[in-house]
């Protein structure tokens, strides 16, 4: 597998028949729409929690939402076994 530069941004835009606020909800709901595999909180501002699969995990702190419109996932610290830098996520945002 071939690594992007560091530099790159990743993106990607998905479109569904719901309101902001139904979406706002799910994606809030981690373990609903993603994996069972987590510890700790996932919905409020300072949660703290840890995907695990497998040899793989990533732990995120939600450091912003705005109701509706943004959620903000910090990568405090990760595992990526696939990459050749294995904590390459770390310190990186994930934002809906």
């Amino acid at each position: 597998m071939k690594e992007k530069n560091e530099n790159e941004n990743y993106t990607c835009s998905i479109t569904a028949n719901i309101t902001a606020n139904e979406a706002f909800k799910s994606i809030s709901k981690v373990t609903e729409w993603w994996s069972k595999n987590l510890d700790g909180k996932t919905e409020k501002p300072n949660d703290v929690f840890t995907y695990y699969s497998r040899d793989t995990w990533v732990t995120f702190k939600i450091t912003e939402i705005a109701a509706n419109k943004k959620i903000v996932r910090h990568v405090i610290d990760c595992y990526l076994p696939s990459f050749k830098n294995k904590t390459k996520w770390k310190n990186t945002e994930v934002i809906f």
